[in-house]
């Protein structure tokens, strides 16, 4: 099954429209119009992951991200946060989100595992090694391919033993994703159909031992029943 993210980056210097949904707003405007296009999941994050982006105090992610998470779960949308932080995904999940996008896979808050065990929400754990302002200098490799395979073996492990189930734990792998090769970056779009970096992705529940992708194509999508994930057909 295929679902379609869009991205809503409340941030001022998100590499592909930072500043532009800065506003609740505006954010929630544009979430609802992501929706309208296909979107059957809207990923909210308020920190940019961009190369030399500077990290928001907790304060200023949770003013960016609880506002706009209020007012898309009030319209009935399936909201995702993209935090690093245990502290803003509890607030999220309160708010009413029920998927945790951690770029960092648990490595930057490992509290983080425990608020998505305790809460039953979905979990998405990506490949990472640094925070944006050192990230480029921790991007070398001598096999890309089995060493970004361990250290996310390793995120699944961690995740498993804080107690979230195998069922509720995704991998997602992005192509033309704007991180270099040498990184597994998040499928989503920014806007939905019209614009290049529109896509579609699947998610791989862990269980089923499959990446996800993520396609340039959009394709048709009708909303979600619920916030259960799709399973990846190889």
């Amino acid at each position: 099954m295929t679902l379609i993210m869009g991205v809503v980056n409340v941030t001022p210097d998100s590499f592909s429209d930072g500043g532009q949904w800065l506003d609740a707003d505006a954010a929630i405007a544009h979430g609802l119009d992501l929706r309208a296009q296909g979107a059957d999941i809207l990923d909210v994050g308020g920190e940019s992951t961009r190369p030399g982006a500077t990290r928001p105090l907790v304060e200023e992610e949770l003013g960016r991200v609880i506002p706009v998470i209020t007012g898309l779960v009030a319209q009935g949308c399936v909201v995702s946060i993209d935090t690093m932080r245990a502290e803003v995904a509890q607030a999220a999940l309160s708010a009413g989100a029920s998927i945790v996008n951690d770029v960092s896979g648990g490595l930057a808050d490992p509290d983080i595992l425990g608020v998505v065990a305790a809460s039953r929400a979905r979990y998405v754990a990506m490949h990472w090694r640094a925070h944006s302002t050192t990230m480029q200098q921790h991007a070398s490799y001598s096999d890309v391919v089995a060493e970004v395979v361990d250290e996310l073996s390793a995120r699944v492990s961690a995740a498993l033993e804080a107690g979230i189930a195998p069922e509720r734990l995704s991998l997602i792998r992005a192509w033309d994703s704007p991180r270099p090769l040498s990184t597994t970056g998040r499928s989503c779009a920014t806007s939905m159909p019209s614009s290049r970096s529109a896509c579609h992705s699947s998610w791989a529940p862990v269980a089923s031992h499959s990446w996800g992708h993520c396609s340039k194509t959009p394709t048709a999508s009708g909303q979600p029943t619920n916030a259960s994930m799709p399973t990846l057909r190889s």
